[in-house]
């Protein structure tokens, strides 16, 4: 079965290992520090400290943000560095590079982190992204994953501006996934 299924993670810290919100679904799930041998990839961004302490983990980050927290890259975590000045089509030529890597990596699983907080209207934004091009950016993300017949689990994460409309950008998300499974 080669669905999705959605996750409500909200909060910061959320790619750490200790306390970190993913960490603890990933935990329960039973794909940190269980006994699935299941080999799985997160794609989003300041997820790399959990794939350097799982070896069944890897990670696609693709931010800016995350220079400023130190997410280089490493032994399991592929670090694709945007700029706001590089637009949109940069962010699609990372999110390509991605797809190869998964394609590559061949997980069993795709764990998306679908975050709000990159939208332009955000003020944490590093990137900002209209919510169109957010709606193109996960829809990009789920026809890959339908074409693999990769399972996956998306959160909506991110999103520090009114509520209501971080609202309207995750269900654009849920609205991407549906047409992508259709």
């Amino acid at each position: 079965d080669h669905r999705f299924h959605l996750g409500l993670l909200r909060g910061e810290g959320l790619g750490h290992v200790a306390g970190g919100l993913l960490g603890g679904v990933l935990d329960r799930l039973g794909l940190v520090g269980g006994d699935i041998d299941q080999q799985v990839l997160l794609l989003g961004d300041g997820l790399a400290e959990i794939a350097e302490v799982e070896a069944r983990l890897g990670e696609a980050d693709i931010d800016r943000r995350c220079l400023r927290f130190g997410c280089l890259g490493g032994t399991r975590s592929w670090a694709f560095h945007l700029t706001r000045e590089a637009g949109f089509d940069a962010y699609i030529q990372a999110l390509l590079k991605a797809a190869s890597l998964i394609e590559e990596i061949q997980p069993d699983l795709l764990v998306d982190q679908a975050g709000a907080d990159c939208h332009q209207a955000d003020p944490k934004s590093q990137l900002g992204l209209t919510t169109r091009e957010l709606f193109r950016r996960d829809l990009f993300v789920f026809q890959m994953a339908r074409r693999l017949r990769l399972p996956t689990l998306f959160v909506i994460a991110g999103g520090y501006q009114q509520a209501e409309r971080v609202a309207r950008l995750n269900a654009n998300t849920v609205r991407a996934a549906r047409s992508a499974w259709r």
